[in-house]
Order: structure tokens, then C-alpha cells, then sequence
């Protein structure tokens, strides 16, 4: 991860591992996860001084994020604010994440399924996200877990703090913003 010295007004940016990007803001807050017995879909909208699995969730029961490349879920090491993750939790519990909120970020997406995140800056509308080429990101194919039913559901916004499940007709650098 690097950033950058130079201010653009309140905002900082951002570059991860050369194909993540994302702007936040100077000030610290909390994100709240509410998570429900058994298995969630979120995703981290902050950016802690420790992205580490075990400092932002040490008392979980799993944590997969999804490998599209090698088609299969896998137990992550670190937390990336532009993907979901797939957390299961024995009861019911709230954990807390602190850090810079991330407004915006943009990352290159294979063809295929992904698990994509949110941002801190509210609702994005499915159809007002940005990609690179022409209509890589299936609308019909963009999914929400419902943890208390334990079913997806198809969405048209993408709600800050939840993970979904995507489908991409072709590789593309997809853009989540405000803005987007």
C-alpha cells in the first residue's frame, strides 16, 4: 500500500498493490457490523492501521473471500476494502472496525464471479457503478446474502458494510464511488 503525499483538499489518496484504489478522508470512525448466527456477506469500509484478519476480527469462527482466478473460496490473511468476505459468527454479535472511511475505490475484476465491497459514503446504485469496458458487471447478476433468511437476493444498490456477489462477462476495472 502506498500514499501519497500530496492533499487534495480533505481527502487523501490511496494505491493498493497497484491495482486497488481508494480516497478517505482525515477523520477516524467506526464501522459497525452487526452479525447475524451462522454465515454474513460484508465488507470493511475503513481503513484501520491493522487490516489484519486476526486484529479486525479475533473472535470469529470463519472468514473466506473468494479467489476468481482459481474459482474457490479461500481463508484471507489481510482485508481489502474493495472486496466482500464471508464471515460465520456462533451467535449473534456486533464487531467494531475503526479507521480512515473509504469514499471510493476502483479495482481490476475477472470474468467470472467476485465477491465486491462497499463504501462508507452511502447507497451506489448498480447501474451508476463504472467500468472500463461496456457492460462487464451483469446488473442481473448482482447478489446480497440475507443472513437472518440464509438466501441471496438480487440487488439494484449497493448498501455501505454488505458484501456481494457479482458476476463480470469479461475482465474490467470496476469504479465504486459517489461519483461513479
Amino acid at each position: 500500500m502506498r500514499i501519497d503525499d500530496g492533499m487534495d483538499g480533505d481527502n487523501y489518496t490511496i494505491t493498493f498493490v497497484a491495482v486497488h484504489t481508494g480516497v478517505i478522508t482525515e477523520s477516524a470512525v467506526d464501522q459497525v457490523h452487526s452479525l447475524t448466527a451462522g454465515w454474513n456477506l460484508i465488507s470493511v469500509l475503513v481503513l484501520a492501521d491493522d487490516m489484519s484478519v486476526a486484529s479486525l476480527f479475533p473472535d470469529i469462527q470463519a472468514i473466506y473471500a473468494w479467489d476468481p482466478d482459481g474459482e474457490l473460496d479461500y481463508v484471507p490473511s489481510t482485508i481489502e476494502v474493495s472486496r466482500g468476505y464471508q464471515v460465520s459468527v456462533l451467535a449473534d454479535r456486533t464487531i467494531t472496525v475503526t479507521g480512515e472511511p473509504v469514499q471510493q475505490w476502483s479495482e481490476e475484476l475477472r470474468e467470472g464471479w467476485s465477491l465486491i465491497g462497499s463504501i462508507w459514503s452511502g447507497a451506489v446504485d448498480v447501474a451508476d457503478l463504472t467500468d472500463d469496458t461496456d457492460g462487464c458487471l451483469q446488473e442481473s447478476a448482482v447478489y446480497r446474502w440475507n443472513a437472518p433468511v440464509k438466501m441471496y437476493e438480487w440487488e439494484t444498490q449497493i448498501q455501505p458494510g454488505h458484501g456481494y456477489r457479482t458476476a463480470f462477462s469479461e475482465t474490467c476495472r470496476l469504479t465504486m464511488g459517489p461519483l461513479a
